[in-house]
């Protein structure tokens, strides 16, 4: 049965894209967006929960989440927030690769639709030994907020995760990404808001990948 789960998961939510029009979830952090990009021809296919009630339950958002690596450094998502119900197309384009001491650099726009305003980014990434820094600023209603991040592992299927974004509507988050298996992924994030307004909440990703080559 566990080897059917993969199928599954990638059929049900390939059928929810194919179904709806197109929330944005491009290759990231906690909750920002960094200049990672996934491979030419490699699928990501996550199930994510983000609130504070209980896990999958009305006081969270849920959302099916798709993305794809086109090549040359393109990366491409179509995603759902499933309980709103609201959708979002992203693109994100890795202009460099970290190489001869520069970091990373990718641009990119998340949440494109008809009814929001889309959020255009900068991320850059920089490795020093076996921690990566990100940073990077992001539009969010037509304002500009600061992202910072990091990850290092804790061992060979444990990776913590932190980042914050700036302004009082966002937040700080960390947590660790573990490794299920060679495809299976599990990230449990917690969220601290910048302000007593914005709360805490919390974050928990179900993701799987498969390169199609």
């Amino acid at each position: 049965m566990r080897k059917q789960f993969p199928q599954i998961v990638y059929w049900i939510l390939i059928s929810m894209a194919a179904c709806f029009p197109a929330m944005c979830a491009p290759s990231g952090l906690n909750v920002i967006p960094t200049a990672d990009v996934l491979d030419k021809e490699t699928i990501s296919l996550e199930m994510e929960s983000a609130g504070n009630g209980r896990l999958w339950e009305d006081g969270c958002d849920r959302f099916a989440l798709l993305q794809i690596g086109v090549g040359n450094g393109l990366e491409l998502g179509v995603d759902r927030c499933i309980n709103d119900p609201d959708s979002w197309i992203n693109v994100k384009w890795r202009a460099r690769d970290e190489s001869g001491g520069l970091p990373a650099l990718a641009f990119g726009v998340q949440g494109i639709s008809d009814d929001e305003l889309a959020q255009p980014y900068i991320a850059l990434l920089k490795s020093i030994g076996n921690t990566r820094l990100y940073t990077g600023a992001i539009m969010i209603d037509r304002k500009t907020r600061w992202m910072f991040g990091l990850d290092r592992p804790l061992g060979s299927r444990v990776t913590f995760q932190a980042d914050y974004t700036s302004g009082d509507d966002n937040s700080i988050t960390y947590g660790i990404a573990v490794s299920l298996s060679k495809s299976l992924s599990l990230t449990l994030a917690r969220s601290s808001g910048n302000s007593d307004e914005t709360g805490n909440s919390h974050v928990v990703n179900l993701a799987w990948s498969k390169s199609l080559r």
